[in-house]
């Protein structure tokens, strides 16, 4: 308010000084004047830089309050919202939707309110000169509006495109930074350039219309008062000389007016910056208006960590309406029990852990914990009480005794040291020169797969907690790594409940007791000698993980005749060949991510996944591709290539690390032409997989 009325005091000061001052001669009042700028001048300095500080902190701490609410919205969200959101989504609500906000707020604060004061004082201060003049002035500004209103809907557009290019662009680069090996590894250089060029072009081609629309916001306002200024002068002109105005008040209306068209300019300046900061905060919004799932009860029941029998009953859950992951599971997991889940890739075992940690809610059936409901749990304490290590342990670029201390922060060197010990991790401790205070680099990537595992069972053992949940710890893991792990699991299932999620079912042979999960349902129940007796779905899984022996070093694999004979078009074929079949079989490794089938391309070679994963997909018209199916441990695929040199008919993916074993047609054929009702048995195989 002081920096207006200074400026309108400049402007008005022009009357004075020309009619009172320089015109009579009057070095009294030109001096005068000339002492009040000079003072005025000094005092808006100060008060301007003043206004400065308080208006800095003023967007400050909008913006921290703003960053602060996104920041614990995220806390409180469920898995399904970051299922909906990749990270570079999330993370550009922070760094480009929070500053455009706090740009436009800034904008706001100062031009909009010096604006607003300044047209209100400008209208008064120019009807006390000339009304006539004014009518004219005030008439022809508010013609600035129309690209305003011409534009801004084509504006607000293009600066949405734009942030969603950019977010795109953020997620590329973030998944191009974490796959960089396998983009090396693979020589996919070139077809990621030619992805980055088109995100360029796109980006090139939205950023020359938002910044040519937001030009055009700033400058025909600018144009407009310009010929308004011209028409002012003009008329006010014509009033001097029909002596309607003395010169001092000509002059004074211009420079009050020129002080008005400033306040509008700068308005119409900002319009731009307004229209970014309204679709950064329709963005933010976004994020703060989701429905928050992890609420804690208005009377939460606090568990103690003692006995904690743990209950599913009639749970269905479903990641949307279509199609339920979980049918009407009901089990019981008794306190200090040693329970496996088994069951094959996408059964449901990892989802259980998800609704007992409640990262999802269930659709229908209740999940108790001391007989008390989920939903009733105090958090802290469902969380101090369950313990969980992932088939993926993310690890922060810190040092490992920090990541270590995630779990407990006031661990002492005694816990640390007894935690290290159960991990199976006190002898790689010493061989690292640095110890503890090592930095885990890149998520982790300077340790291998297995002990960024046993890391975060060091971690999870830190906390102490009475429910210890290993989620298929082990799919990723080589022999050597997988049996280091299982003996710090057989640790860790003294007096504690212990739940081992696994898909290998001989880490789980000893077991209390074992729930068996096939398509979301309950199959089976039992030790594990019951379970081959009494359930199809797992003594099948069984046979098909079994006859398989690895090499000392861990880097060969060879298969038993007996487990040939399980694959049907071997059914039949004598002992003698299907030894020399399986000598025959070449051990290949593959890496996560890795196309290792493409649709369309000429095979000649079978595969049978010894361990890993892979993702069965088909080309469809959009370009895009369709999961169909999914194969793990002990499964197999490609077997048309051993007699039909056709088009593959699908791709196949690693999901996992792989290792599996392979035969060429080549290598079959002359047992083919010894054995006439092996080949028979292959073309009825694939009679009926081509179906």
């Amino acid at each position: 308010m002081f920096e207006l009325a200074f400026e309108y005091f400049t402007s008005m000061s022009m009357k004075y000084l020309i009619d009172e001052a320089i015109l009579p001669q009057n070095i009294t009042v030109f001096f005068i004047v000339l002492i009040i700028f000079v003072v005025g001048g000094l005092l808006n300095l100060f008060i301007g830089v003043g206004g400065d500080y308080s208006l800095a902190k003023l967007n400050e701490k909008t913006l921290l309050g703003l960053r602060s609410d996104v920041y614990k919205q995220l806390q409180t969200l469920s898995s399904k919202a970051y299922q909906k959101y990749r990270s570079g989504d999330l993370l550009s609500r922070f760094t480009l939707d929070a500053p455009a906000i706090e740009y436009a707020l800034q904008q706001i604060f100062v031009i909009s309110l010096y604006s607003f004061m300044s047209a209100i004082v400008g209208v008064v201060l120019m009807i006390t000169i000339s009304w006539k003049l004014t009518i004219v002035a005030v008439i022809g500004s508010l013609l600035v509006i129309m690209p305003q209103a011409l534009m801004s809907k084509r504006a607000k557009l293009y600066n949405q495109s734009y942030v969603d290019g950019m977010e795109q662009f953020s997620n590329h680069i973030e998944e191009e930074v974490k796959g960089f090996r396998t983009i090396q590894a693979f020589n996919l250089k070139r077809s990621f350039e030619q992805r980055f060029d088109k995100q360029m072009e796109l980006l090139y081609s939205f950023g020359v219309k938002r910044s040519f629309v937001n030009s055009n916001l700033e400058r025909l306002p600018v144009m407009i008062l310009t010929i308004v200024n011209v028409a002012v002068l003009a008329v006010g002109g014509y009033f001097t000389f029909q002596k309607q105005m003395s010169i001092g008040d000509f002059t004074a209306f211009n420079s009050i007016f020129l002080t008005f068209n400033y306040g509008i300019t700068a308005f119409m300046r900002i319009i731009p910056a307004f229209i970014e900061g309204e679709v950064g905060m329709k963005r933010v919004n976004e994020i703060l208006e989701l429905q928050q799932e992890l609420v804690e009860a208005e009377q939460p029941i606090a568990l103690t960590n003692t006995s904690a029998d743990i209950s599913f009953t009639n749970v269905s859950f479903g990641y949307d309406d279509q199609e339920m992951i979980l049918n009407r599971i009901s089990l019981l997991i008794k306190d200090g029990q040693y329970v496996a889940i088994g069951g094959s890739s996408g059964s449901g075992k990892s989802t259980l852990v998800q609704l007992l940690l409640r990262f999802y809610q269930a659709q229908e059936g209740n999940i108790t914990i001391q007989s008390h409901p989920l939903e009733q749990l105090e958090l802290d304490s469902l969380f101090r009480t369950v313990g969980v290590v992932f088939q993926e342990p993310y690890l922060f670029n810190t040092t490992l005794r920090d990541n270590l201390l995630l779990g407990n922060a006031d661990a002492t060197a005694e816990e640390i040291e007894r935690a290290l010990d159960m991990a199976g991790l006190s002898e790689l401790i010493i061989e690292l020169p640095l110890g503890l205070d090592t930095m885990i680099v890149n998520e982790g990537q300077n340790f291998s797969a297995g002990e960024r595992q046993r890391i975060a069972i060091a971690q999870t053992v830190l906390r102490n907690p009475h429910i210890f949940i290993a989620d298929d710890i082990t799919a990723a893991l080589d022999p050597e790594a997988e049996s280091i792990i299982n003996e710090c699991l057989v640790k860790l299932s003294r007096n504690r409940t212990l739940i081992h999620i696994t898909h290998r079912l001989h880490t789980i042979t000893d077991a209390d007791y074992i729930y068996v999960l096939d398509r979301g349902k309950l199959v089976g129940a039992g030790k594990h000698d019951e379970l081959l007796a009494t359930c199809t779905h797992y003594g099948q899984m069984w046979t098909r993980q079994q006859g398989f022996q690895w090499s000392q070093d861990g880097q060969q694999v060879h298969i038993a005749t007996y487990r040939l004979k399980q694959l049907p078009f071997f059914a039949e074929v004598e002992d003698e060949a299907l030894q020399y079949v399986a000598t025959s079989f070449l051990t290949e490794k593959r890496a996560s991510g890795e196309t290792i089938i493409r649709e369309g391309e000429k095979g000649n070679k079978f595969y049978i996944i010894v361990r890993g994963k892979v993702l069965i997909t088909k080309n469809n018209n959009a370009g895009s591709m369709t999961s169909v199916a999914s194969l793990e441990d002990g499964e197999y695929f490609g077997e048309i290539a051993l007699l039909r040199h056709i088009p593959r008919t699908a791709n196949v993916i690693a999901v996992t690390d792989c290792v599996m074993l392979t035969l060429t047609a080549q290598q079959l054929m002359p047992l083919m032409q010894t054995y006439p009702y092996m080949r028979a048995q292959l073309e009825a195989v694939i009679m009926h997989r081509m179906k």
